[in-house]
């Protein structure tokens, strides 16, 4: 076990720059996506092993929509979580546990967990409720190291959660989330994440079981990147060491 080195001082926001310059990779990323899309040619190597992508925060399954297809051209089944925007309400973990039972027993196999951004929240609590559904869970610049850190969107969960009591549930679940849950984890995060705090989203030690792996892309532009799409490809079960064509 090796453990990652260690903030010295609290985590601060990202740089403004990085912020402003969200959208123009974001927009960077969609395109790039599109050019592979294209001219993507490896045959789909997945035995439509189930995968669940969860959504960041204030973003839908339309904003993974990509993504999911990527994943069903690879020959696996991706799965939308289906509740809309995603709002950080913890009402929702009762929904997405019923739906991995029942995405469990449709397939009679683990399910990998994909989380972009807050989706990765969820997706580091389902796989410690029920690791036993689990394959693997990959986070995409998901700050589970520093949930309550200051970056760039904390302003819009406040603004949502005015005159909301914080449950004692909630702030024990928070507290808990930098321990990894008992599956292998992959913490994918960039250091130009505009933000999030990239040091945040990185597992606090790596071992056979987590791991963490940094790339150069923006937080919005994570979901389309092809870099990050190629990276997934070689973790989902069944494709490793397999290549897609540039």
């Amino acid at each position: 076990m090796t453990l990652q080195p260690q903030m010295t001082e609290p985590a601060k926001p990202p740089p403004l720059f990085l912020c402003l310059m969200e959208f123009p990779f974001a927009l960077r990323g969609l395109l790039r996506s599109m050019r592979f899309d294209r001219s993507y040619s490896a045959e789909p190597t997945g035995k439509r092993q189930p995968v669940l992508v969860l959504p960041g925060f204030m973003s839908s399954d339309r904003a993974t929509q990509r993504l999911r297809r990527f994943i069903d051209r690879l020959g696996y089944t991706a799965y939308p979580w289906g509740l809309g925007r995603n709002r950080a309400n913890l009402e929702d973990m009762d929904v997405l546990l019923a739906k991995l039972d029942d995405i469990y027993a449709r397939h009679q196999q683990p399910i990998t967990l994909i989380g972009w951004s807050l989706g990765g929240v969820y997706a580091r609590e389902l796989a410690k409720q029920k690791p036993r559904l689990i394959q693997q869970v990959i986070t995409l610049g998901t700050p589970f190291n520093g949930i309550t850190a200051p970056n760039h969107v904390a302003w819009l969960y406040a603004l949502l959660k005015t005159g909301k009591s914080a449950a004692e549930p909630e702030a024990e679940w928070l507290s808990s989330l930098p321990q990894p849950p008992p599956v292998p984890t992959v913490a994918i995060y960039s250091r130009r994440d505009g933000v999030v705090n990239w040091e945040t989203c990185r597992e606090s030690v790596a071992d056979d079981m987590h791991q963490s792996i940094e790339v150069r892309t923006g937080h919005i532009e994570m979901i389309y990147h092809p870099t990050v799409w190629r990276v997934l490809e070689n973790l989902l079960p069944g494709m490793t060491g397999h290549r897609s064509k540039k």
